[in-house]
């Protein structure tokens, strides 16, 4: 589009526009001149501005929700206002419905101080219109504010109600056409605020409980009431935790023995029905208690401890008070709860405790019966103690307590304390001491005793080695001992005179005297026993002798190897000695046979005839400590029988040579070594033998 038909374009549209704007302007002015005075505008308020601006009034209620016949005062409040607003004249008129009644109408100095305002109250249907006139008519200026009050009524109802206080519009009233001002610049905003108030019934305050709950302690009377005269109380009771729903009337003061909950509602005419409300009544239970003692016997003197278990399962506990019979003692207020009777003195007591909670209540307890009697004395003491002893015993009798009087007799067999005792009582025989105490103030003691056994000294004998024996020096020699005791032995000791050996502490009481040297010993055994005292044995004697020198023997004929005939006798001639002792005895054997046995020393023995052949003679010297030297010899014995020789014999022929040739003493020493039999050959030898000889 061309630039120029543009702007003839725009200009167009401003140029219509502006002439609008004056088309309505000029239509305006004519309605107010000409139409407004035949019609109210469709604002209740009319103002004559001297300063233009929008102004706003409202109507405020002082208070919007009421009981019947309270009052609420309805205030004309100026809510909106330009800056030196001022006004020459207004007018409106306020609906105020029948069910309200009006009083007290105060008009402000902003209304009042016009040179011209009326207010009329006209009567409508269904309503009342309060008609509100001011101005001045030379044109006087009254200036209005923000919070202004122009004017104040009060409204109250005797029903309960909700109702609206407000502007009245209307099309036909003409009531005041004078202030209409047709230079009016500007009109009053119709953004109006009207006053509403309710009335209702008054609510009942709720039922007063005395007590106002709470705990109790074996019953409780409640009563109820309420502040508004001529109400009905209605009420039920419930246990603790749980409702009920009102329906008893009251009419006297409700007992309650348990825990209980009361329900309470108030209700009258004309008002509405009070909350239903409740209180809890709580029995206080009652604490709890027992008590017991350290004991239910005592001697005077001693301590009693009381200690009382005591709780309260709904509270606390206030104190625990102890008591004897009927006297108090103690009062505690803390747990643990005790109390100590310190020093009692005999008698008979009846202990109990009471426990005492927060609410008051009192609990007592088991009640324990103590005993308190004298003390007894304890029984005298001795030392020492009973027992044993070795010669004489003193002894002494006391009691713990001092100023006593002891009391004792003497005696193998029970007997009855009758003797003052004042020094230690000496006793040398096995015997028993009984001793009894007695002081004022006490108890007799019981009767003590002791005993007291005199000891005995042990027997002891030896048993080896016996009286009288010999030992070879450097041997050892076995000692024993056989010992006994009325208690016991406590050691065997064995001596060699005074010189002690050794010994031993068990039985059998054995001790090896070893490597002894040669002597004469005295030996003797001492048992001691375990009170001390001791015994000697009697005395044995040994003798223990140097190295033995063994017998001498020497056999001095016949001759080793000498022959004898069966008709000789065999005589065997000995010398025999002992250097270091004697000779006990001399034995004699053929081979190993025993011919003879002589005691002490010998110096012969004819063995008589022998049997023919080879004997071996033996002769055995034993000395007087058993040692024994043997010594032998050879024999040979020639029988009587010569081979070949009928009826002749050896000793035929023996004897016929020694009738011819006279006694031949050497023929137990002839060579007769036969070879076979004997014949003439041997003959002639045998002869040759003799003649030789």
């Amino acid at each position: 589009m061309p630039k120029n038909k543009s702007k003839a374009h725009l200009k167009g549209k401003v140029v219509g526009y502006l002439l609008l704007v004056v088309l309505l302007l000029f239509l305006t002015i004519v309605c107010y001149l000409f139409i407004s005075p035949q019609i109210k505008k469709s604002v209740p308020l009319d103002i004559n501005y001297v300063t233009s601006g929008t102004a706003k009034v409202g109507l405020v209620a002082s208070s919007t929700n009421l009981q019947v016949n309270q009052t609420s005062t309805i205030s004309l409040k100026v809510t909106q206002v330009p800056s030196g607003f001022k006004y020459s004249g207004l007018a409106f008129s306020i609906k105020i419905p029948d069910a309200l009644s009006v009083s007290n109408l105060v008009e402000s100095t902003k209304l009042t101080t016009s040179a011209a305002h009326t207010t009329t109250t006209v009567q409508k249907t269904g309503y009342k219109e309060m008609q509100l006139i001011a101005g001045n008519v030379s044109g006087s200026e009254i200036p209005l504010a923000v919070n202004d009050v122009l004017l104040t009524f009060d409204v109250t109802s005797t029903l309960a109600t909700t109702q609206t206080i407000s502007f009245v519009f209307e099309t036909t009233d003409k009531t005041y056409p004078a202030l209409i001002d047709a230079s009016l610049n500007d009109i009053l905003d119709d953004n109006l605020t009207n006053a509403t108030v309710t009335f209702v019934l008054p609510t009942l305050p709720d039922p007063t409980f005395v007590p106002n709950g709470g705990r109790f302690n074996t019953s409780q009377s409640v009563t109820l009431s309420d502040s508004v005269s001529g109400t009905t109380l209605t009420y039920c009771t419930a246990n603790i935790g749980t409702s009920c729903t009102p329906t008893t009337t009251y009419s006297s003061a409700i007992s309650l023995t348990s825990s209980k909950r009361i329900y309470a509602v108030a209700s009258k005419s004309g008002y509405n029905n009070s909350s239903v409300v409740f209180k809890e009544f709580v029995k206080n239970i009652s604490p709890t208690i027992s008590i017991s003692t350290n004991g239910t016997s005592f001697t005077q003197g001693a301590s009693v401890v009381i200690t009382a278990s005591a709780s309260d399962s709904d509270g606390t506990l206030a104190k625990v008070e102890f008591y004897n019979g009927a006297t108090l003692l103690n009062t505690d207020t803390t747990s643990p709860y005790s109390y100590t009777i310190s020093n009692i003195s005999a008698g008979s007591y009846s202990l109990s405790a009471k426990a005492y909670d927060n609410e008051s209540l009192v609990t007592t307890s088991n009640t324990v019966s103590v005993s308190v009697v004298l003390p007894t004395l304890s029984a005298p003491t001795f030392s020492p103690n009973g027992g044993r002893f070795n010669t004489s015993q003193a002894v002494t009798i006391s009691n713990a307590v001092s100023g006593t009087t002891i009391k004792y007799c003497v005696s193998t067999s029970t007997c009855t304390p009758s003797t003052t005792y004042s020094t230690p009582v000496t006793i040398s025989t096995s015997t028993s001491i009984y001793a009894s105490a007695s002081k004022s103030g006490y108890l007799d003691s019981s009767v003590s005793s002791a005993s007291f056994v005199k000891n005995t000294p042990p027997s002891v004998s030896i048993t080896s080695p016996s009286n009288n024996s010999t030992y070879d020096s450097g041997n050892t020699i076995p000692m024993s001992a056989s010992a006994s005791d009325d208690s016991s032995v406590a050691k065997v000791e064995f001596y060699n005179g005074s010189t002690k050996l050794g010994e031993d502490l068990t039985s059998p009481y054995n001790f090896s005297y070893s490597n002894v040297s040669a002597g004469s010993y005295s030996f003797k055994a001492r048992a001691i026993d375990n009170e001390s005292l001791y015994t000697d044995s009697s005395t044995v004697s040994v003798t223990v002798l140097a190295p033995n020198v063994p017998p001498s023997v020497t056999i001095t004929s016949p001759a080793s190897g000498s022959s004898y005939t069966v008709i000789d006798s065999v005589n065997v001639n000995v010398s025999i000695s002992d250097s270091d002792g004697a000779i006990s005895k001399v034995e004699y054997f053929d081979g190993s046979t025993l011919v003879t046995s002589v005691p002490g020393n010998s110096t012969s023995y004819n063995y008589g005839n022998l049997s023919g052949g080879s004997h071996t003679l033996k002769v055995t010297a034993t000395d007087n400590r058993n040692d024994s030297t043997s010594k032998s010899i050879t024999v040979n014995v020639l029988d009587g029988n010569v081979d070949g020789v009928s009826g002749t014999n050896l000793s035929d022929i023996l004897y016929i040579v020694s009738a011819i040739f006279g006694n031949v003493s050497k023929t137990t020493q002839m060579d007769l070594n036969f070879s076979g039999s004997v014949d003439i050959i041997d003959i002639i030898k045998l002869i040759n033998i003799v003649f030789a000889s």
